[in-house]
């Protein structure tokens, strides 16, 4: 029992605990998929781009059509993880 000069704390709700573990444990996945992505992905296509004959119209769009949609998909992949790794980790800190 509480003394008169002591407040007793609210009983600890175990389901918001392991809501913020969970959150903090996505977002930490979509942060290291959005790296792993970048890494092995975009990093390498940007590369291969650097590298591209551009020395004429036709080679510059050759060089686009290879580039473009692949890159694309792994940016579309990034966004999506770096927005999950946000959505996560602002639910972790709002449920903290």
């Amino acid at each position: 029992m509480a003394d008169a000069g002591e407040t007793a704390s609210p009983p600890r709700d175990s389901t918001a605990g392991s809501e913020r573990i969970s959150s903090r444990a996505a977002g930490a996945v979509c942060s290291v998929l959005t790296f792993g992505i970048t890494a092995a992905g975009n990093v390498p296509l940007n590369t291969e781009l650097e590298r591209a004959p551009v020395n004429t119209e036709a080679q510059r769009r050759s060089a686009r059509q290879r580039f473009e949609v692949p890159w694309n998909r792994r940016d579309l992949a990034r966004s999506v993880t770096s927005t999950g790794a946000l959505a996560f980790l602002a639910i972790a800190l709002a449920s903290a």
